[in-house]
Order: C-alpha cells, then sequence, then structure tokens
C-alpha cells in the first residue's frame, strides 16, 4: 500500500477534524479551545503532548520504532483564525461571531494532526523522530517567536523544518514546492509628512503635507523601478492617506500607511533604507517635514535548496 493509499484510509477523520476546527475558530493567543482539541486527538493515537509552557499551541514527539538513528523532522502547521466575519452558509461554517478560519489554518491543523495518526500507525516503518509544532499566533506575527523562546528547536534540534500553507492557484490533490524565496517579507512603512496648515486660498502662506505626501507617493514608486533588478521581486504599496478636515483648509500633517513585500533579505533592508532617504529629502524639497516608522514584520521565506533537492 502507497502513502496515498493509507491517507486515503483517514480521509474521512481529516475532513471531519476540519469542519470541527472550523465551527469555532479563536484568535491568536486565544486558541485554548483549539489546542485543548489537538492534545485530545494526540492523545487518543497514544502521542503525548510535551510541556514546554505555552500558554497555548502543542507541541509533540513521535518517535520511529526502526532500528537506525534517524535524523529529526519538524513539522509545523499554524492554528490561529482571523478577525472576519464569516458568510459561507456552509453546514460547517463559523460558530463564533466575527471570528473565521479566512486563511485555512484549520485545514492546516487537521492535516498535521492527519499526519500524526498515519505517522503514528506506521511508527515501526521509520527511524528518527517527527516533531509536531502547531504554533500559536500566526497572523499578528508573534508565534513563531514564541514556539523560539521556549526551545521548541532544541533537545532534540531538528535536522530539518518543514512549513506548508494552502495556495488556491496550486491544483487539489497536488503539492507544490518552490526552491529558494518562496514568500515575500511583510513590513508596515508609516511616514507622517509634516508641513503648516491654513486656509486654502492662501497656499502660499502654508507648507502642504498633502501635496508632499502625494509627491511622495508616486515618487516611492521609483525605489521599485529604478533600484531594484527586474529579478529582485519587491512589491511597496500605499492603502492609506490620512489628513484634513475640510475642502477649503490645508491640514498641518498627514499619515501615509503601506506595506513592503520583498524577497530577499538584503534587497529589503535596501529598500527600507530607500524609504527614508525619499521621505526626508523628498519632503524637505516642498518645505516639509517626514517622519518614518517602520513595523517589521515577517522576513522572507528562504527554502533551504540542499534539503529540497
Amino acid at each position: 500500500m502507497n502513502v496515498q493509499e493509507i491517507v486515503n484510509q483517514s480521509a474521512e477523520y481529516g475532513i471531519n477534524l476540519r469542519r470541527e476546527l472550523h465551527r469555532h475558530p479563536e484568535l491568536s493567543l486565544k486558541e485554548y479551545r483549539t489546542s485543548e482539541l489537538i492534545r485530545t486527538e494526540l492523545k487518543k493515537m497514544r502521542v503525548e503532548p510535551l510541556e514546554f509552557g505555552l500558554e497555548t499551541g502543542v507541541i509533540a514527539d513521535i518517535h520511529g520504532k526502526k532500528p537506525g538513528t534517524g535524523k529529526t523532522v519538524a513539522i509545523r502547521a499554524d492554528i490561529d483564525a482571523l478577525p472576519v466575519q464569516e458568510d459561507t452558509g456552509e453546514a460547517f461554517a463559523s460558530e463564533n461571531k466575527g471570528v473565521s478560519h479566512a486563511c485555512g489554518h484549520d485545514m492546516h491543523t487537521a492535516a498535521l494532526l492527519l499526519a500524526a495518526r498515519v505517522l503514528k500507525e506506521h511508527e515501526s516503518e521509520f527511524s528518527g523522530t517527527v516533531r509536531l509544532m502547531f504554533q500559536p499566533a500566526e497572523e499578528n506575527g508573534c508565534g513563531a517567536r514564541i514556539l523560539l523562546e521556549h526551545g521548541v528547536l532544541r533537545d532534540p534540534h531538528p535536522d530539518f523544518v518543514l512549513g506548508f500553507h494552502t495556495w488556491p492557484d496550486t491544483q487539489a490533490g497536488k503539492v507544490g514546492v518552490r526552491f529558494g524565496a518562496s514568500h515575500a517579507s511583510s513590513d508596515t512603512v508609516k511616514i507622517k509628512v509634516k508641513g503648516k496648515g491654513g486656509h486654502g486660498a492662501h497656499p502660499y502662506r502654508c507648507v502642504d503635507p498633502i501635496v508632499a505626501a502625494c509627491y511622495l507617493v508616486t515618487q516611492m514608486q521609483s525605489i521599485i523601478s529604478r533600484e531594484l533588478s527586474i529579478n529582485d521581486g519587491a512589491v511597496l504599496t500605499f492603502g492609506v492617506i490620512r489628513g484634513g478636515t475640510a475642502p477649503n483648509v490645508i491640514p498641518g500633517e498627514v499619515e501615509l500607511e503601506g506595506t513592503l513585500r520583498a524577497l530577499d533579505p538584503q534587497k529589503r533592508l535596501q529598500v527600507l533604507d530607500s524609504i527614508h532617504r525619499v521621505a526626508k529629502h523628498g519632503c524637505e524639497t516642498m518645505r516639509a517635514e517626514a517622519e518614518v516608522t517602520i513595523e517589521e514584520g515577517m522576513p522572507p521565506l528562504v527554502n533551504d535548496l540542499k534539503e529540497l533537492l
């Protein structure tokens, strides 16, 4: 019997589990019911959860019984949901108002539990250790750091870490694997443009932050188009312009908020440095001032080429 046939035997278990998780989504760092469900399912398989002092999230090991030392492989899945109202009308739709598994973490959790079930049933066929990592708080960006701080990659240190995520563009029944950079970094860029407010009929007496902000939004795009190679994937998007109270009044300041995505760690730093430069000098050109704040998010995900070969 091949692996696909073995997994198919537990397909109903995985589907039912996923729907149960989907009905009861929980936000980041509040995944108490989800964590308890994971522990319960693991214990049914005779897999004992490990104590790492985590408030939410679950870690467990499955040890192969085949003779030999083997390696340690960690498999990671996230378990939290989003503050999004679900209106799908599905029989298993979210029962928690304003919260839903809109990012597919219910499928991730169910898939890892299904994998645990198959691995446990076939533990005599492999050597080494598989560490199961059910990570909390992926959506607010702190979950991976919490796991690291609690030592989940120590004793033993995994030789290989496997992460996975749903991807709508991948055909059902297939798994997509990408060499090298796979997912972009995500940083939030906030720029406060400070000018001098006044009456719209007398702009010469003011320093107009709206004009300066509009200039910056367009000028920032030249960082991507003129400072990076065509092979250096990066995107800079501004989704918020906030300022002004009346059509005939020039405000004192304007706020811009955007997001930077980059596939290369060094190019990410280069663009962030350029954002500071363009904001500072662009505003000075128009007699305004720029205050730049970068809220650092996730770094790029770069797969290990050697392990994927």
